[in-house]
């Protein structure tokens, strides 16, 4: 086997020094820290069965991350209360050392909530067009609620990092770092207090609901005496089998329904 052996050169190379590239990196790694994500933001949407209700957002901002924004909790109600697109600010306050910024978005109906979101998302400098869509349920075969909407949490709040960043408070940000500065955090939407379960629709909006649909277990159709040339009349029966508690939830709705479906001629 044949080995050559080459001496290192002793000789400060031409390039940069390994202490200089050691602080280079650690900036580096240092900028990446401040650029990430700084703070999370959750979002509680609470709904009447009419279809009015507020939307709470919670943007919470560690200790660590609060020391990256000059001029700290100041600076960020500065910029809510000059950049507001017509949120509520609740105000500020503390949980352990993290600091929580909260904000609310009441409205009338779907309608109205798509409009006030849509300022937000404007102010922002997003593209969105805000949809919200609010299902009741449609007794007695259906029951629950379904709601939907295409913006998230974070799409609501970018216009205050936006305002941060274009303002220089966020060390070393720039406009390609908005977007990911705040996490998205819980996400929850109730409706007269009761739950509804997350999903994603066909088009990519958030879906919740707690929809169930409910159907007959059977349905007998039994005629007698229409074979019979002599009877004058026949008599026909239908049987509708379901369980009792699915009957009893949407009693008055099924009798319509029955009624509805009888003959008038029958009895």
């Amino acid at each position: 086997m044949h080995s050559v052996a080459v001496a290192a050169s002793r000789r400060p190379s031409a390039g940069i020094s390994r202490h200089r590239l050691l602080l280079v990196l650690l900036a580096a790694i240092g900028v990446l820290l401040v650029l990430s994500a700084c703070g999370r933001v959750d979002s509680t949407t609470e709904i009447a069965a009419d279809g009015s209700g507020t939307q709470t957002l919670a943007v919470t901002i560690s200790e660590s991350d609060m020391g990256s924004i000059d001029g700290g909790a100041a600076t960020v109600e500065a910029v809510i209360d000059e950049h507001n697109p017509g949120l509520t600010y609740e105000g500020m306050e503390k949980d352990g050392t993290d600091t929580v910024f909260t904000m609310t978005l009441e409205f009338s109906d779907a309608k109205d909530y798509a409009a006030k979101a849509q300022k937000a998302l404007d102010a922002g400098e997003l593209k969105t067009t805000a949809e919200v869509t609010f299902t009741p349920p449609s007794p007695p075969f259906a029951s629950g609620f379904t709601f939907t909407r295409n913006f998230s949490e974070k799409d609501l709040t970018r216009w205050a990092v936006k305002a941060l960043v274009d303002d220089g408070k966020i060390a070393d940000a720039e406009e390609s770092d908005i977007d990911s500065a705040l996490d998205a955090g819980e996400s929850a939407v109730t409706v007269d207090d009761d739950g509804l379960e997350k999903g994603w629709g066909e088009d990519g909006a958030d879906v919740w609901t707690n929809a169930a649909e409910a159907s007959f277990e059977s349905v007998d159709v039994i005629t007698a005496g229409a074979e019979d040339p002599a009877a004058g009349s026949f008599t026909r029966t239908i049987t509708y089998e379901l369980p009792r508690e699915t009957y009893l939830d949407a009693k008055d709705e099924f009798d319509a329904f029955f009624a509805e479906a009888t003959p008038r001629a029958a009895s």
